[in-house]
């Protein structure tokens, strides 16, 4: 039987290994980690924090210098006590598909998959790695099928044997990897929602970008643009530090009433582009139909996630714009905190760690409560 819980990537864990771990979201600039912890009455907030990283050791998603980042992370597990650990691999280095194909046994279907991998993925077959979740049966219009739809993620072996030789010699131990998404999506979605979802993860440097529909994942991307572009561009309009254009973001987003001329214009030039993009994508997922020729479902909700989305006025403007309902999401919406149980986050600081709070709260219930 094909489980139908979000996807792990790669690793399934023994029993023995289900315990409390700590999600980690690597990005260009940082390393962030969390760890939820069971109780009898719901969660709390364990250890977290963020670690710097400097330029170069990850750009893109891609791991540029193993051993600086593999001495990041052995400093992190030494000074906050870290041993086991969930990872999120990010959306540009690998790949994710859904299809439909002929129901069978396990093995039947990943030997399915494997043939038409390279179909779906720019990938030899045998120098890729994947994992496969069984998310429906969806009859195909005019025929009688007896087919199963899979999601499917995938990615270079050597990419995941390079995450995973990297995290041992840091000395943790790594239970899974997985989509960003699918963490994301954990975290800031209602399982029970019966509309999709768009999700927009705006980060320091890049923009993740995905649908959900009924707890599952459907198209992710990422595009280049992230907050640290509307830093820079007010930092060198005003000829201020990087600090002081940080604090003058933070402090009037996209509000007209800003002592600072030409900062409203500034920030909105910038953030339109970002709007187009996300337009893109919401076009495109109502003008295009599934893998079986029927017709999507329509986003009813736009959700704003990352470290960037609590930008004042930007919810409003890309409600206004794009016409559709626009929230900034809610990380412990899923997490069951326990009565009067106040995270030592600030619900702006929170949004940055939706990734690392969706890896954490993986499998979590089936965990013992302590």
């Amino acid at each position: 039987m094909i489980e139908t819980r979000p996807r792990t990537f790669l690793i399934s864990p023994p029993a023995f290994l289900l315990m409390p771990a700590a999600g980690i979201d690597i990005s260009d600039r940082s390393v962030k980690f969390a760890k939820l912890v069971p109780t009898l009455k719901g969660f709390r907030l364990g250890k977290f924090g963020e670690v710097p990283l400097a330029a170069g050791i990850v750009e893109s998603g891609r791991i540029i210098d193993p051993e600086r980042l593999a001495s990041v992370l052995a400093k992190m597990r030494i000074d906050y006590d870290l041993s086991f650990v969930r990872v999120a691999l990010p959306e540009e280095q690998m790949y994710f598909f859904r299809t439909s194909i002929p129901d069978g046994s396990k093995e039947m279907l990943h030997d399915t998959i494997e043939l038409s991998l390279e179909e779906h993925v720019p990938i030899a077959a045998s120098e890729a790695v994947f994992d496969f979740e069984v998310v429906g049966r969806r009859p195909i219009a005019g025929t009688i099928s007896n087919d199963v739809e899979v999601a499917v993620t995938a990615a270079a072996r050597s990419t995941v044997e390079g995450y995973t030789d990297m995290f041992r010699s840091a000395g943790l131990t790594v239970l899974s990897l997985e989509l960003e998404a699918d963490a994301v999506s954990r975290t800031v979605l209602d399982p029970q929602d019966t509309f999709a979802n768009l999700i927009v993860d705006f980060g320091e440097t890049r923009t993740g970008i995905a649908v959900s529909y009924k707890g599952q994942i459907y198209f992710t991307s990422t595009v280049n643009i992230g907050g640290r572009m509307l830093t820079e561009t007010l930092a060198k309009h005003f000829g201020v530090s990087n600090e002081e254009a940080e604090t003058m973001k933070r402090e009037f987003g996209l509000r007209r009433d800003s002592p600072h001329q030409d900062l409203f214009s500034l920030l909105l030039n910038n953030v339109a582009v970002l709007r187009d993009e996300i337009n893109k994508h919401f076009i495109y997922w109502h003008t295009h139909t599934d893998e079986n020729g029927m017709a999507r479902p329509p986003i009813e909700q736009i959700v704003l996630t990352g470290g960037d989305s609590n930008l004042s006025g930007f919810p409003d403007y890309l409600s206004a714009s794009l016409h559709v309902k626009t929230v900034v999401a809610d990380v412990w919406r899923n997490i069951g905190l326990p009565e009067r149980g106040v995270p030592e986050l600030s619900k702006n600081d929170s949004l940055a760690y939706a990734t690392a709070i969706g890896l954490s709260l993986h499998e979590a219930d089936g965990e013992e409560p302590i």
